[in-house]
């Protein structure tokens, strides 16, 4: 008997490879794609020895192992099929329910039973796999070379020269604070489509000595996308032709590591306490969330197997911790008595963005999803409001000068049913700690756009012009055009 392994399986997950290199071909080189190519080659080949180890049939274990790259590999494509199936059939309930992961397991064990049991011949099979597998490979790599993306990554670029020049006011340097809290909407459209006051926070947050924007809107809907906008002070310019949602991601990611705000209080003397979860002036992530995560080849490939999906299971059930530890890590700043340097303190909690981990007094949530209700929206936020107080009570109290405080949501509640979904994904919350300032430096309407523009003005000297405080959906605008 030949005990070559069959070519099938590595057809699987060299087409498998392909796929997700396309994804992110303008961020991929080609080393690191021969790198991954050989790896997911080898893990192929001892998955079909280990096959081999319980079934002495060489044909048959090499459909068990394709059977085997297929649910481990394309788990997140099968998944996501899946759910659109159910939701095409009216049962959107359904589709949030975890029984998705065993039906999945379901039918590729009855495959995998039919194939064990079967006593046809396979080799007419496995040749029309072959053909079918190569066709397959072959138009991913036309598709490559015919139309490529008309973008290369500036990562290891240098960033864009800042053209308003220096600082000329620099004597006085407070600690600035900028805290995003991911999804939240506006007071405004809390009574508005939840019935629920939220004057008692805000009312917290004056007795302060925030400005609190009334009826304050976001630039954008998608978190990346916010954040590249306010971090750089811009707003952000249609993408390179081709580049796919995932290349749009990664886009987003590089810009707003070099983003013009945090490189330039850098340059300035500011050290960068970076709580987030994306790079930010060099500094490294505080935690990741894989969907607005930048993603390599191989991290792009981890997401959307089986492992990505237990992964990503595994984090949410400990999301509360997270984000309990973000709060505590900002306190722990406010308490160091002597820092060398004034700060510069980004902390992204991803709340009350679903996973909906915490009730309104606190207690942690049962079994954790990517889903949910806008009642549980509300139960966590109400949470993540007294995390808050908590929070900004103690920086004030701690801190030896008067620091900087901007308190923001990055877009609305996205998951109303229409027509309210547009104006819920648009309102933030937007309050400002300024010290000295009035409330006509925060006017009626100011976006995160012009954040950092209005600090650099009135505290360093600057003479940023304001940019027009606009909301572009996400199919409006996206990445930052070099």
């Amino acid at each position: 008997m030949n005990k070559l392994p069959p070519l099938t399986p590595f057809l699987v997950s060299t087409f498998f490879v392909l796929v997700n290199h396309r994804e992110l071909q303008p961020f991929v080189k080609w080393e690191e794609l021969l790198g991954v190519w050989t790896l997911a080659l080898a893990i192929t080949y001892a998955g079909f020895r280990l096959v081999c180890c319980f079934v002495k049939d060489i044909r048959k274990a090499g459909l068990l192992t394709v059977l085997l790259v297929l649910f481990f590999c394309f788990y997140g494509d099968f998944d996501h099929s899946l759910k659109r199936l159910v939701n095409g059939c009216g049962w959107p309930a359904l589709a949030h329910a975890h029984f998705l992961a065993p039906v999945l397991l379901t039918l590729f064990g009855v495959a995998a039973a039919a194939v064990l049991r079967t006593r046809w011949p396979l080799l007419r099979l496995k040749a029309v796999l072959r053909v079918f597998l190569a066709g397959m490979i072959l138009a991913t790599v036309l598709l490559l070379h015919l139309f490529p993306t008309q973008f290369v990554s500036r990562r290891d670029r240098p960033r864009e020269v800042d053209e308003h020049g220096p600082f000329t006011q620099i004597n006085q340097r407070p600690d600035i604070y900028y805290i995003v809290l991911d999804c939240y909407t506006s007071t405004e459209n809390l009574k508005k489509f939840w019935g629920y006051d939220n004057s008692s926070f805000t009312a917290f947050l004056e007795s302060n000595g925030f400005f609190v924007v009334p009826d304050a809107q976001a630039n954008y809907d998608m978190t990346p996308r916010c954040m590249a906008s306010a971090l750089n002070m811009a707003h952000i310019q249609r993408p390179a032709e081709g580049l796919s949602e995932w290349g749009r991601v990664n886009r987003m990611c590089e810009i707003i590591d070099l983003a013009s705000a945090p490189q330039k209080l850098r340059e300035n003397g500011y050290e960068i306490v970076n709580l987030s979860l994306f790079d930010v002036a060099g500094q490294p992530q505080f935690y990741n969330n894989a969907p607005i995560d930048y993603l390599s080849l191989l991290d792009l490939m981890r997401l959307k197997s089986l492992f990505g999906y237990a992964e990503s299971w595994w984090k949410r059930q400990h999301m509360a911790d997270l984000h309990l530890k973000i709060f505590q890590r900002l306190a722990e700043a406010a308490a160091v008595p002597h820092p060398a340097r004034p700060r510069f303190i980004y902390a992204h909690i991803l709340a009350p963005h679903y996973p909906y981990v915490f009730h309104a007094g606190g207690k942690r949530s049962g079994l954790v999803s990517n889903t949910g209700t806008p009642q549980e929206y509300l139960e966590q936020l109400k949470y993540v409001n007294h995390l808050t107080t908590n929070a900004i009570a103690t920086i004030r109290a701690r801190s030896k000068s008067p620091p900087i405080i901007v308190l923001q949501g990055d877009h609305g509640f996205r998951a109303l049913p229409a027509p309210n979904q547009h104006e819920s994904a648009r309102k933030i919350l937007n309050a400002y700690h300024l010290p000295g300032g009035s409330r006509d430096w925060v006017y009626g309407g100011i976006t995160p756009v012009n954040t950092f523009r209005v600090i650099f003005n009135r505290y360093f000297g600057a003479h940023y012009p304001l940019v027009p405080d606009e909301f572009h959906h996400r199919n409006d605008t996206l990445p930052l055009s070099p």
